[in-house]
């Protein structure tokens, strides 16, 4: 570990660990803001900790001078930055929240649509004539708006405060308030068109020409790869690469830049592309928004360029600690932006472990005497080592955001890193001769640029539908597993264990992980109850994934059964059972089905009125009560009205009634004379203030936990179902 500490040494590393301590304090800040509804409190609880791990350092650190000052120095002005940023920023956007009226809004982003209503980011600029700065959320009543960046919107709307939770990635992005829009609005197209806001429109037509010049998935990936336009991804396709563990590739990152400063070396050499490589990975950064890896990767671009021409010794985690640093005075609430920490966590895994394991996997290749046959062995060695390094460090962040890990990620990458340069630098030969010679640039894409892109989604597509491709985040085996293979491996760079035997252990351990989650797939089913404000969402896994209930609100169903598919790593859907008519007028079915083809689609009676639109999907209706087969799983269906029933699921190892979404006076009468008895009954919160009803219940059903759409109200309940059963879970999403 000495390497932490000094540069080969000589220098010490003040930086890294003035960065380090100041990332902690706020990432500590960050946290306990979202718990607390005052963020002064916060600050001081932050304080406080930091006060008693400074006295920890002093007495730990006593002989290393220069650590213990820049930690300490670190810790103490990141306190200092947070109170700042809370009293010059943070403060005066909150205390607009509960205001409404006239609001003027310049758009930075192009707005979304959400089928029911329309999402959009700007910046706040009037309320009722008085000006502000503040960036937000915008909630916009049009479905489908088709705004650019550039646009003033003017409308009558109300002001609300952001989600605080750190899961909601609206503090991490400097978003203190959303607004939600009241009146018909009034828009002034390219009313304030800024230079960042014309690289993201140039960003988006950059992507439409990808997609034209590259019709299908490879358009769609290539716009992904060069400019993170995700936008005309498929579904499959997305989810393929996620389960594979290669999503990364369409995340720009510093993969993306170095490819980009590496192209420019080749064409004009070391001192003028180093030279010309800074400025025009500033005007990319711009092109895509600013992310925060990519800020870093530019940061670490200009300390390099600067120790080359300075020629100084070059030092990386150095580099990293000012990236930063940078990063967390912009806003420290981006201490825990999921894209700042797997990138730095990632960057810190090929700087600190990628080298040693390189190298021992090198040595034995020396022995090869073809060349060709020992370069592509020396691909592949410096690939897994790379990812490797990178999976084991970027870990413990996707367990805590994500809800599956990839188990063939050292797989696929081996597979197509070699190809996402070839496809980036076609694709920019491809978009530029496009300006000059369209049908040029059309030939090109169609003979040459389209195959390596086409490799990528073979390779994702192919590896996604295996079984044992992905874990969910909360596997025990994997998290156990990967923490003792990093600390074998880290006691092997320490020389305290064999090389061979970290590199046995380590794939012993990978192999471990994935048969035991294979295993774990096939042995186990798994209900997951999800609130979504109207009818509560009931997902079922077993071969294929199931769904009961899509009468949600919006896209809230959609974006379970996605989540729930990628987590639960199936290729498609069995069953999608709608027990309500909501779907008709809220939307959720329609958007469940614009992302999935079930095998069989069962509507309720009256669906006649949406059948047209549907007619491709053959849906099956069901008018009297009677029982439905999913798997293994009996669903009974018990009639209230002509438009909603109830239902009771039946299984190996649970049974549940539904009662969501009846009226108390309909529940008795529909119970009588029936075999309702269940393990778990779920029931709106409504029913809940019915004490006779409930009494009644109790004795009709016997159930052994009562679960309530209205989570909020029900914390204890849930905590206690999730902790008492084990082939069942609930979670409760806040929409």
């Amino acid at each position: 570990m000495a390497a932490l500490w000094r540069q080969n040494g000589r220098q010490s590393r003040k930086l890294l660990w003035f960065s380090a301590a100041f990332f902690l304090a706020a990432a500590a800040f960050s946290l306990l803001a979202g718990a607390f509804d005052d963020v002064y409190a916060a600050l001081w609880l932050t304080l406080g900790i930091f006060f008693g791990l400074s006295a920890a350092v002093v007495l730990l650190l006593r002989e290393a001078s220069f650590s213990r000052t820049a930690i300490l120095f670190g810790a103490v002005f990141g306190c200092v930055w947070c109170l700042c940023y809370t009293a010059l920023v943070y403060r005066p956007a909150v205390s607009l929240a509960g205001e409404a009226g006239i609001l003027r809004v310049e758009l930075t982003e192009y707005a979304e649509s959400r089928t029911s209503y329309g999402l959009a980011y700007g910046i706040l600029t009037e309320i009722d004539g008085r000006a502000c700065r503040h960036n937000v959320r915008v909630y916009l009543k049009d479905g489908s708006p088709d705004y650019v960046p550039g646009d003033v919107l003017t409308f009558a709307g109300s002001i609300r405060r952001a989600n605080p939770n750190y899961r909601a990635a609206l503090l991490q992005k400097g978003c203190f308030l959303t607004i939600r829009q009241e009146e018909a609005e009034t828009c002034l197209r390219a009313g304030a068109m800024t230079f960042l806001r014309r690289a993201r429109v140039l960003s988006h037509n950059l992507g439409a020409r990808s997609l034209k010049l590259l019709p299908g998935d490879e358009g769609a990936l290539l716009a992904a790869m060069l400019y993170g336009d995700k936008s005309g991804m498929p579904h499959d396709l997305e989810r393929s690469l996620t389960v594979s563990g290669i999503r990364h590739i369409t995340a720009v990152s510093g993969l993306h830049v170095s490819i980009l400063a590496g192209m420019l070396i080749r064409l004009l050499g070391k001192k003028k592309g180093l030279l010309a490589a800074v400025p025009v990975s500033v005007i990319y950064a711009a092109i895509v928004g600013f992310p925060a890896s990519v800020i870093r990767a530019v940061v670490f671009l200009v300390f390099w360029s600067a120790s080359f021409w300075l020629k100084e010794e070059r030092d990386p985690l150095t580099a990293l600690g000012g990236g930063l640093t940078l990063l967390l005075l912009l806003n420290p609430f981006s201490a825990l932006s999921v894209s700042l920490l797997l990138s730095f966590f990632a960057t810190l895994g090929l700087i600190v472990l990628a080298p040693p394991i390189s190298q021992a996997l090198y040595a034995p290749l020396k022995r090869v005497k073809w060349k060709p046959l020992r370069g592509a062995l020396h691909y592949t060695a410096s690939t897994a080592a790379a990812s490797v390094a990178a999976i084991l460090f970027t870990l413990p962040v996707n367990m805590l955001f994500f809800d599956s890990i990839p188990l063939v990620g050292l797989l696929t990458n081996l597979l197509v890193l070699w190809t996402v340069a070839i496809a980036m630098e076609l694709g920019i030969v491809m978009l530029t001769i496009s300006f000059v010679f369209t049908p040029a640039a059309a030939l090109l894409g169609a003979h040459i640029a389209r195959w390596p892109l086409r490799w990528i989604v073979l390779v994702a597509k192919t590896t996604g539908a295996w079984r044992f491709a992905a874990a969910d985040a909360a596997n025990l085996y994997l998290a156990l597993f990967g923490f003792l293979t990093l600390f074998v491996l880290l006691l092997w760079k320490r020389r305290r264990v064999a090389g061979k035997t970290a590199v046995i252990f380590a794939l012993t351990m990978l192999f471990a992980a994935a048969a035991l989650t294979a295993g774990e797939r096939m042995m186990l089913r798994e209900v997951q109850i999800l609130s979504s404000g109207g009818q509560p969402v009931i997902l079922i896994r077993g071969e294929r994934i199931s769904m009961v209930n899509t009468g949600a609100q919006s896209e809230t169903a959609a974006r379970a059964l996605e989540d729930a598919m990628v987590r639960w790593n199936a290729a498609e859907t069995d069953t999608v059972l709608c027990t309500s008519a909501q779907y008709r007028t809220q939307g959720g079915l329609a958007a469940v089905l614009r992302v999935q083809t079930p095998q069989r689609l069962i509507l309720p009676a009256k669906s006649r009125e949406i059948s047209e639109a549907f007619s491709d999907k053959n849906p099956l209706i069901y008018r009297e009560s009677g029982t439905v087969m999913v798997n293994s799983l009996s669903i009974e269906l018990i009639c209230a009205d002509e438009n909603l029933y109830a239902c009771r699921m039946v299984g190996d190892h649970f049974s549940l009634l539904n009662l969501c979404g009846l009226k108390p006076e309909q529940i008795r009468p529909l119970l009588e004379n029936r075999i309702c008895e269940a393990e778990y009954l779920l029931l709106d919160d409504r029913l809940m203030n019915d004490s006779v009803l409930l009494l009644y219940l109790a004795q009709t059903v016997k159930p052994d936990r009562i679960l309530v759409a209205d989570f909020e109200r029900t914390a204890t309940t849930i905590t206690a179902f999730l902790s008492s059963c084990w082939d069942m879970t609930a979670c409760a999403y806040d929409m």
